[in-house]
């Protein structure tokens, strides 16, 4: 009887979830940044961007140039956004939560709460076990975003 009854369970868990759409366009506002990212574009490739208020630093990639890793804790989203040969190079990486919209039920945007890291990797020319001390670098900012499927 268990059984039955726990597999009903999980045939309409399946059901409902059927109709469950994963949004597309990401956009997050934090202390004195705003990140953007869509997996998909109008030139059909996912982009990626982000720019500080005081327009100090600003970063635009699309394409292959944005790495992602599905996780336990959502999508890390990365790119690099800095590299000096022999020295360092820089990342910058939006954790994008796991998320499921009902557009027939008028849930068409979720809004959340997330991290965004800035990290600086030091290297050399002999690699980071040749690096003394510090050897990955990460500042951390938290965000206020929106998700949203959207049509490109």
């Amino acid at each position: 009887m268990l059984k039955s009854v726990l597999f009903a369970a999980s045939l309409v868990a399946t059901t409902a979830s059927a109709n469950f759409v994963e949004p597309n366009h990401y956009e997050c506002k934090g202390k004195d940044i705003q990140v953007g990212y869509s997996t998909s574009s109008f030139l059909g490739v996912p982009s990626f961007g982000f720019s500080t208020k005081d327009s100090e630093t600003s970063v635009s990639v699309l394409g292959e140039e944005i790495s992602t890793v599905d996780t336990s804790i959502g999508r890390l989203v990365t790119v690099t956004t800095r590299v000096m040969p022999d020295a360092l190079y820089a990342t910058a990486t939006l954790v994008v939560p796991h998320i499921n919209l009902d557009p027939a039920n008028g849930l068409n945007e979720v809004k959340f709460k997330t991290t965004f890291y800035t990290t600086d990797n030091r290297m050399n020319i002999g690699g980071p076990a040749f690096v003394k001390g510090l050897v990955t670098d990460n500042t951390v900012v938290k965000l206020n975003c929106v998700a949203q499927k959207v049509m490109f």
